[in-house]
């Protein structure tokens, strides 16, 4: 808790301790009656710089918090809310999108009271994504129906669907001709917790009518009242 050397003390730590003072006496004199006081050592108190924290996107990686006391003790980190980020000793994981609070804390030792904590807000936005939606080969009226293929950066699915129905339905991310003409298919994400709406692609999908046909119909020959019904032959 204390030394003694001379008459100055130094502090060592907190707590209790009894100086006592002491006369040995000499030629002339008994030694003195020793008298003892009592010094009390309070621990000293502490604070925590924590500096505000940058905003983060869902999908960044791991990064280190840093915080001092003013007592040059550790600082321990931890998350209030562990499904958007959570901390391991002084990194800090991002799970998924939303808000979280750090707090630094600093719980004291033999000699410093435990600090205030400090507690800085963490925002993680949401992440943008895109959508890959090539272009769409025209079609002819009696097409069998066929399937598209768009994919998202995020991973997840892709809906469809189609601006003029009276040319072209979809159903899942299966088209259906209907009729000659054309049709905008979109595609589009709306996005979830971590990932924001993406910007629609739209693809302009074409119907062609039927291919030009002949019909070949030979003559009729000459008929007489009476004559028996007869059959007709021609082909497209």
């Amino acid at each position: 808790v204390a030394t003694v050397t001379g008459n100055t003390i130094t502090i060592v730590g907190a707590g209790l301790t009894t100086i006592t003072a002491s006369q040995a006496g000499n030629a002339t004199f008994n030694p003195a009656p020793n008298v003892n006081q009592t010094l009390s050592v309070n621990k000293a108190n502490q604070t925590i710089t924590f500096n505000t924290l940058a905003a983060k996107t869902f999908g960044d990686a791991a990064f280190t918090v840093s915080a001092t006391s003013t007592s040059g003790l550790p600082i321990t980190f931890s998350s209030a809310n562990t499904t958007v980020a959570t901390a391991s000793g002084s990194t800090v994981a991002i799970i998924s999108a939303g808000s979280a609070n750090i707090t630094a804390s600093q719980s004291g030792n033999s000699n410093y009271n435990a600090a205030s904590d400090i507690n800085r807000s963490l925002t993680v936005n949401k992440a943008s994504q895109t959508i890959t939606f090539d272009a769409l080969p025209s079609k002819s009226f009696n097409d069998a129906p066929f399937t598209l293929t768009g994919f998202s950066s995020s991973g997840l699915a892709i809906s469809y669907s189609s601006s003029n129905t009276s040319v072209a339905t979809v159903s899942g991310s299966t088209v259906t001709i209907l009729a000659q003409g054309s049709t905008t298919i979109s595609a589009s994400q709306t996005g979830n917790i971590n990932y924001a709406a993406a910007s629609n692609v739209n693809r302009v999908l074409t119907v062609n009518g039927l291919q030009s046909q002949t019909i070949s119909f030979n003559s009729i020959g000459d008929k007489t009242i009476g004559d028996l019904p007869f059959f007709l032959n021609a082909s497209a």
